[in-house]
């Protein structure tokens, strides 16, 4: 029965166009990056550098927490949404066949989206030449483990930790907006933990406190040479050795805690409706039912526009999940402030361009920023060619 379900998770998601937009969007920004050039590349090292590709598959991995959230998130909700138990409890359907077939079905999806990145890179090193965006000896050599070696050492545990996070949530929780509440709020809580580390300088806890690996690539990035990022593969060792080890098997923990928790006529049965059911007798009413008037004139149509909208208004703000995303984005704008930008003692307010160096090229926050005469200059430029962003 693993197969049959397994089988069935896999033709669904080939119908859904879901799968193919995520891999596109994962293809396209990877593409445009290497063919460009616009990663931090540093002098006399090559763009497809060893070094570079396990950088972007740290970071476009973190960044697929939100598709995680979405193509794991709804493998069993699926079943709840569209009311299939009667479907499956007719079956001779085992727990593990269910629980196993549907998660693995899924994660397939989740390596096939995760491979669009060195799928893009490959193809970056010819096109950027191609086009005109960059030069052919700015490229070295594609071998093989040069893309095998991070896939399976970043790339493949980080996205193992998001599924099982996301896939765990909704088996014990029954709940659809706990995909997008956790997605939004684990996104919101690492870039939390950016910020707090950028303020300490013990290699260790930067090395293993990131899930994704990204803060361990980027400290062996700064303290390797060009000869090195070109020729050599990351080091899996240390602090970083410590970090792929702890990551994925929490992930492992989590996905073994959820499957041993998970009950399959639990998860299907819901919750009993408190109401009683009174007897149709009881219900039954003599009364005379007026005709109602109908008038579909243009003063209705405002009226219902209007009550939709109140109504609207009404279920997000009663829905739990809203205040909580709205609290922790909250908190999140608070971090920033207070750990933004300082100049001879002066604090500044957080600045996009700030932001977007700390987090992809490892620059510290607290550094004194470019003019912004020339910060404006060069994005006008930039944009106007269409080329390179910042």
């Amino acid at each position: 029965m693993f197969f049959k379900i397994f089988l069935f998770e896999i033709q669904n998601r080939v119908r859904r166009p879901a799968v193919y937009l995520y891999f596109s969007a994962v293809l396209l920004f990877t593409l445009f990056a290497f063919s460009t050039g616009s990663l931090p590349v540093g002098d006399k090292e090559h763009i497809n550098s060893p070094y570079l590709i396990a950088f972007w598959s740290a970071a476009m991995t973190m960044m697929m927490m939100l598709v995680s959230s979405s193509v794991m998130g709804t493998a069993i909700y699926r079943d709840i949404e569209y009311q299939t138990k009667d479907y499956y409890l007719t079956y001779p359907i085992t727990r593990a066949g269910y629980f196993w077939g549907r998660y693995l079905g899924s994660f397939f999806f989740m390596i096939i989206i995760s491979l669009g990145i060195y799928l893009a890179i490959y193809l970056g090193s010819f096109i950027g030449p191609a086009i005109g965006k960059s030069d052919h000896a700015q490229y070295g050599p594609n071998k093989l483990i040069y893309y095998l070696y991070p896939f399976l050492t970043i790339a493949l545990p980080n996205i193992f930790f998001t599924s099982s996070l996301f896939f765990g949530l909704v088996a014990i929780t029954r709940n659809v907006k706990v995909i997008y509440f956790g997605g939004i709020l684990l996104f919101l809580f690492y870039f939390v933990a950016l910020f707090f580390l950028n303020n300490t300088t013990n290699a260790t806890v930067i090395g293993i406190s990131d899930p994704f690996g990204l803060n361990g690539i980027r400290f062996q990035m700064n303290n390797a040479s060009a000869t090195q990022h070109n020729t050599e593969l990351i080091s899996m060792s240390g602090p970083l050795a410590i970090n792929r080890l702890l990551w994925p098997g929490l992930s492992l923990l989590i996905l073994i805690y959820t499957y041993f928790r998970f009950n399959f006529e639990k998860f299907f049965a819901g919750k009993r409706d408190k109401s009683a059911i009174d007897d149709v007798t009881n219900r039954a009413s003599h009364k005379t039912i007026k005709t109602p008037a109908v008038n579909f004139s243009g003063k209705y149509d405002r009226r219902t526009l209007s009550n939709l909208v109140k109504l609207e208004l009404s279920n997000i703000l009663r829905d739990n999940y809203f205040w909580i995303i709205i609290i922790t984005g909250s908190l999140f704008l608070g971090f920033v402030f207070w750990l933004g930008s300082n100049n001879y003692g002066v604090q500044d307010l957080s600045i996009l361009y700030l932001l977007y160096n700390h987090v992809l090229h490892g620059r510290n926050i607290a550094a004194r920023p470019p003019d912004p005469l020339c910060v404006y200059k060069r994005f006008a430029a930039t944009a106007k060619l269409g080329a390179k962003w910042f």
